[in-house]
């Protein structure tokens, strides 16, 4: 049997967290149960060469020799001290995941900057108005979408003047700075989400971040901005405005300054251009009152 390495971070209540050979430790805990995970089907042997009479065999059927030699072999551990940085860790989860799961950066940023505001984003994603808009797939769980869309907002909302590419670094500046926020600041981000996402569906419904009506996708670059702007008002200050504001994004799409792009410049510039329409239609519509 080839040995089995497994890259581990030390937590500081002394857990070790796996950081690269998660599939081989499940492989081989499922097998030694005899279940395959994925079907809760019978786990046997199959595709072995070296060993080809083991081939079909459950842990079940093996010697009491084979099985106690199997559960006896040793892990070679690499462990990644308690002090390394989550930066640090970011980037060594993604070197040596090149491979194997190939965890994408959302992944990679969960298990690197683990914290209860991970906890937050995980719980933020099961948000019934956010699977309308996204139309989530099983795979898009899987791959965390809704979850770096909801840690990107937060990001945008607090820090946009700072936005500086690639968009994976101003992600882990967030993560990061995310760590230490008190749970008081953590139902304040829960807060602002559910504003915001209620405010723009409330207006657009599951046309929410589209760019058209020939669009079904969300628009990443939208979600940004309707969701800083929208995070400042209360639903009452935008009754009876909906239309208005439906239309006027209608218009501001085709706006020579309101560029659908990731630069800091741009990014800034859609904003304080799309704040202030919207500030007008809704003091416009307070007056008339």
């Amino acid at each position: 049997m080839r040995k089995v390495r497994v890259w581990v971070h030390e937590q500081s209540d002394g857990r070790l967290d796996i950081v690269d050979g998660k599939q081989r430790i499940t492989s081989l805990l499922s097998y030694l149960d005899g279940i395959f995970p994925r079907n809760q089907q019978r786990f046997s042997l199959e595709g072995l060469e070296t060993l080809s009479q083991l081939n079909g065999q459950a842990n079940e059927d093996l010697s009491e020799r084979e099985q106690q030699s199997l559960q006896d072999y040793p892990l070679t551990l690499r462990i990644l001290a308690q002090d390394s940085g989550p930066k640090a860790v970011f980037e060594i989860y993604k070197r040596i995941n090149s491979g194997g799961e190939n965890l994408n950066d959302q992944q990679a940023r969960k298990a690197a900057f683990w914290s209860p505001y991970m906890r937050l984003l995980n719980e933020l994603a099961d948000n019934a108005i956010l699977k309308k808009v996204r139309g989530s797939s099983e795979r898009d769980d899987e791959q965390e979408t809704d979850r770096e869309l909801i840690l990107r907002f937060f990001a945008m909302h607090g820090h946009m003047a700072d936005y500086r590419m690639p968009l994976s670094n101003f992600l882990n500046d967030e993560a990061d700075c995310g760590i230490s926020l008190t749970s008081e600041q953590l139902q304040q981000r829960q807060q602002l989400f559910e504003r915001a996402i209620g405010n723009v569906y409330a207006i657009w419904g599951d046309d929410s971040f589209q760019k058209d009506d020939s669009s079904s996708k969300l628009e990443p670059s939208l979600w940004d901005t309707l969701m800083c702007t929208f995070s400042r008002y209360e639903l009452e200050q935008l009754k009876g405005k909906e239309e208005a504001l439906r239309e006027d994004l209608r218009k501001v799409l085709k706006h020579k300054d309101f560029k659908l792009r990731l630069s800091s410049a741009n990014l800034l510039q859609r904003q304080d251009l799309y704040d202030k329409r919207v500030a007008a239609i809704v003091e416009k519509g307070a007056r008339k009152k």
